[in-house]
């Protein structure tokens, strides 16, 4: 097998797993700011529209944002009225969809709490692309291994600068922990340092 077949499949077997993310902590934050809008402020330090994994959470979010913006009151009600007059209610998972959101959030410190985790989710999706690139990009037999990696260590840097509203550092280390773990993952049946895909190990070994 050649490098670039190699790397083609390194990729592949990439792209069939399913990134980290929650669609009950994302729908938490989204119902927290429709029981109480005035924390919508305090997550807007936190996140922003490009956190959210789910495309009907980052259309509800960026229409709550919108909304703020206006100085449109923020309820049920007026977050479904004004995804109607903007004609992506249906893109955002319809009436039914909103109406399950107001089952999700208790009070505002789990509001912020499930922000801290749509963020770290966020930044755990983003270092796995980085690495996968990397990972990739290793394969080619061709490569330039400065830029690649300078690369990647410039993209993990700025992830790791992320800091929430109490000053509290989300670390690059604990974000992407369970990333790392997963190239590492021991494997009986591999030889050497397995890579964390059984696909690529047998390919490799």
């Amino acid at each position: 097998m050649t490098t670039t077949e190699l790397s083609r499949s390194v990729i592949e077997t990439l792209q069939r797993k399913i990134p980290p993310h929650s669609p009950e902590v994302e729908k938490t934050v989204l119902s927290g700011i429709l029981h109480n809008y005035q924390t919508l402020d305090d997550i807007l330090e936190l996140i922003n529209e490009n956190d959210f994994y789910l495309k009907e959470n980052k259309i509800i979010f960026k229409q709550l944002c919108q909304m703020k913006q206006q100085g449109i009151p923020i309820d049920l009600n007026t977050l479904y009225e004004s995804l109607d007059k903007s004609n992506q209610l249906k893109q955002a998972g319809d009436a039914l969809y909103l109406a399950d959101l107001t089952d999700y959030a208790i009070g505002p410190l789990n509001t912020i709490q499930a922000a801290i985790r749509v963020k770290k989710l966020s930044i755990q999706r983003s270092a796995i692309f980085t690495l996968s690139q990397l990972v990739s990009d290793c394969y080619q037999f061709d490569i330039d291994l400065d830029f690649a990696l300078e690369n990647a260590q410039q993209k993990l840097y700025e992830l790791s600068n992320y800091n929430h509203a109490d000053n509290n550092a989300i670390h690059i280390k604990d974000a992407i922990g369970s990333v790392i773990e997963s190239l590492i993952l021991s494997n009986e049946n591999t030889l050497g340092i397995p890579s964390g895909f059984s696909d690529l190990d047998k390919i490799t070994n």
